[in-house]
């Protein structure tokens, strides 16, 4: 296989590897995207747990009324006291007025930096891909024609 043909080939792999990263990236950054507009918004309303599971994954379902409809969304137990948790037990809901389906128990602040994680910019990914590309073709391909072993290098295979 020419070096031509070998970098189409091992571009369209790592290009399609490339894209779903970023997409995936792209995802979190939305995520946390929303949870900015928390901290912006900083708006709050009295909410209750509505339900709450202690077991190894802890969790807590609590509702809460925003623009008059209520909504249900689920936490971590971790973010109450679970062991005393009751059913319409109160908590404080932080939510975006304009989506209150952006909803959290932690302070926005919070949330937004657990939902953060590592962010790498679009233009990054976009910028960086080409170079990736490249380079990991050429080492793929120097790899290829590295000679397996001492011998063939010399020509003595038999």
């Amino acid at each position: 296989m020419n070096f031509a043909a070998h970098l189409a080939s091992s571009a369209a792999r790592v290009a399609s590897l490339v894209v779903g990263a970023s997409l995936l990236l792209t995802g979190c950054y939305n995520d946390a995207h929303e949870y900015r507009r928390l901290v912006e918004s900083n708006a709050t309303v009295a909410g209750s747990v509505a339900d709450v599971d202690c077991g190894s994954h802890g969790l807590v379902i609590y509702s809460f009324v925003a623009n008059g409809v209520e909504h249900r969304a689920k936490a971590p137990a971790s973010l109450i006291r679970c062991d005393s948790a009751r059913k319409g037990d109160p908590v404080t809901v932080f939510y975006d007025p304009a989506h209150p389906e952006v909803n959290t128990l932690l302070t926005p602040q919070q949330a937004y930096e657990q939902r953060r994680g590592w962010y790498m910019p679009d233009v990054a990914v976009v910028a960086g891909m080409p170079l990736f590309i490249v380079a990991f073709s050429l080492f793929a391909y120097a790899r290829r024609q590295r000679p397996a072993r001492a011998g063939e290098a010399q020509g003595n295979v038999k």
